[in-house]
């Protein structure tokens, strides 16, 4: 049966679990335990390639029920309603009735497998086994559901089939429903309970999982424990993945394994990644926090990224293109985009961008912005100097013999010396300038270049949003991403989406607006790990 093919009836369970979370629909706790991942993981084969967990984590769903709009919940429910109506087609069942009750946490585990099929699993835990057995009772008294039991080592597998043709098998192993559309899985799980070696056995899995689990509040987390076994599996499958899903899988071909966790705390949602990657991509260590670059920022900016070494990521881009298409594709766009103004990528222009840098953009409609209502600025730190001045004369020289021509104009802004782009009509579009003897700032607009020129008064490092999103987050040594998200929403909805033609769905805006804020932290410790951790932080909860 192909991998596609399995919806099995039990394991659309897992999918529920986890909207229901999002949903934040309230679980009763009772006296029985909600298993966590590492005591799942006792009943996964040790050679799993991947996997799952979602834990309907009571404090967590609840804290989920503080957030969001009206319009937001409505959304959610109405969609999660429709997903758990068609999970449970042609039954008697009613998931909050029948499931929610007794259901724990749940793990869905890919297992390599001898056809040219990767197996799923799935293990849920019984939280009430009460409830559970009268779930088991109901459902088995469905009409046209054939049933054959088997025995394994002293466990029953019970096989049903369905008047569709659609298989799947379950078996009842230490408090733990375990199912699978093969019955191979499932013997596993039981050899596996039975003293054979087990996930949370493999060497550093059990770490790995607490680690995932250093989140308040999880809902969940995912481990990819061997990427390339696992990309073989599935380019060898009998029903290989499409041209689209092929670009996508060639993207995780230098990573090794990875943890991902999610959590719910009063701020937001927080997510922890931590990945492997194999020594051969070229990756460097960051052995240098970054510098304080966003200081120069003005609490009018809405959007800000910094990061390191621009020379370092074309060099790494650079290594990759060999292997990778999309790598290749990048490198032949910019290459060929700035020789058409006469500059060579390599040494022009990528390789002298070897310090910090920082890209921004700061809300304002004065001036030529007034028609955009933002403004950007990207700031560049150098140690070669000369050959940024270099790059810097070729576009002054390209713009100045454009057609309409464009006006090269030299002024002195706070101490600082400015070349401007001017356009007779419009005013200056483009300014540059060196901030200090290795930072360089290059701007549009000509209220942004103004403010760049000085340190701000109000700084984004005091605007109450910026220190609410990221004051919790590491600091980072690799890059840094803020986004207010609701001034880029009040900002599109005025600007960008005020044209018909660029109208989103409502559906969209309807989400975005439930999200204040983003902020993520990269960190890079050697040549082969590297670890990112984001804060969604949500609007709190309006009637």
């Amino acid at each position: 049966m192909p991998l596609k093919n399995s919806k099995v009836f039990l394991i659309v369970i897992a999918v529920v679990t986890l909207g229901v979370g999002v949903v934040g629909l309230s679980l009763i706790q009772g006296r029985w335990r909600t298993y966590d991942p590492v005591q799942s993981a006792q009943l996964i084969p040790e050679d799993t390639l991947m996997a799952v967990f979602v834990s309907p984590n009571p404090q967590a769903l609840h804290q989920l029920q503080e957030f969001g709009n009206p319009q937001t919940r409505q959304l959610i429910t109405r969609n999660l309603h429709q997903i758990k109506q068609a999970s449970l087609t042609n039954t008697r069942l009613n998931f909050d009735r029948d499931l929610r009750s007794w259901m724990g946490g749940v793990m869905v585990g890919l297992l390599p497998s001898e056809s040219q099929e990767l197996d799923l699993l799935m293990v849920v835990g019984i939280k009430d086994p009460v409830r559970a057995w009268m779930f088991k009772r109901k459902f088995n008294q469905q009409p046209n559901l054939q049933q054959i039991q088997r025995d394994h080592r002293g466990v029953t597998i019970t096989e049903y089939i369905e008047s569709g043709g659609r298989r799947y098998h379950v078996a009842v192993v230490d408090r733990h429903v375990v199912v699978a559309a093969k019955r191979s899985p499932v013997k596993q799980a039981i050899n596996t309970i039975l003293g054979e070696p087990a996930l949370a056995e493999k060497p550093g899995i059990v770490q790995t999982f607490l680690e995932s689990a250093a989140v308040e509040n999880p809902l969940g987390a995912a481990l990819i424990f061997d990427s390339q076994i696992l990309i073989e599996q599935l380019l060898n499958s009998s029903d290989p993945p499409t041209t689209g899903s092929l670009k996508i899988l060639s993207q995780f071909q230098p990573l090794q394994s990875a943890v991902i966790a999610v959590g719910v705390e009063p701020e937001g949602v927080r997510v922890k990644v931590v990945s492997q990657f194999e020594p051969k991509t070229g990756l460097s260590p960051q052995n240098r926090r970054l510098t304080s670059l966003i200081s120069r920022f003005p609490g009018e900016t809405v959007a800000f990224i910094q990061g390191q070494g621009i020379d370092r990521i074309w060099s790494q881009l650079l290594k990759l293109a060999p292997d990778n298409d999309d790598a290749a594709q990048w490198v032949n766009q910019v290459r060929q985009g700035l020789q058409s103004i006469n500059l060579d990528a390599d040494k022009d222009v990528l390789g002298w961008m070897d310090g910090d840098f920082a890209l921004g953009a700061i809300s304002s409609d004065e001036g030529i912005l007034a028609p955009f209502g933002l403004g950007g600025v990207l700031i560049l730190e150098t140690s070669d100097r000369i050959s940024a001045v270099g790059m810097l004369d070729q576009l002054d020289a390209t713009i100045a013999n454009s057609t309409p021509p464009i006006d090269i104009q030299q002024r002195r802004i706070a101490e600082i010396e400015v070349t401007e782009w001017r356009d007779p009509q419009q005013g200056t579009l483009f300014g540059h300038g060196w901030l200090t003897d290795e930072l360089l700032f290059i701007a549009f607009g000509e209220p942004v270049i103004e403010v760049m020129t000085q340190l701000p008064q109000s700084p984004l490092l005091e605007n109450p949003q910026f220190k609410a999103i990221t004051g919790s987050l590491p600091q980072p040594n690799l890059s840094y991403i803020y986004l207010d998200i609701e001034q880029l929403i009040s900002w599109a909805t005025s600007y960008l989406l005020a044209a018909p033609a660029a109208a989103l769905q409502p559906n969209l805006i309807t989400l975005l607006t439930s999200i204040e804020g983003v902020g993520v932290s990269v960190i890079y410790s050697d040549q082969s790990r590297g670890e990112v951790e984001m804060l969604l932080m949500l609007e709190p909860m309006t009637n």
